[in-house]
């Protein structure tokens, strides 16, 4: 199997709390995201809530 679908992972983006199904391949990398976005976004992941968070602003 090349990949597999997480569905519902919690994503905070600035305050904005959603759930996104994320696609994780098995190339060497866990989760694959646009080069451009995760240079802007800055995504770390919140061991304490158990959240992907982005440090960016919105719009």
């Amino acid at each position: 199997e090349a990949g597999r679908l997480i569905k519902g992972v919690r994503i905070r983006i600035a305050s904005y709390i959603t759930r996104y199904d994320l696609y994780v391949a098995d190339i060497n990398h866990d989760v694959l995201l646009g080069f451009d976005f995760l240079c802007h976004a800055k995504p770390r992941w919140d061991f304490r809530t158990h959240e992907l968070q982005f440090d960016c602003a919105t719009g």
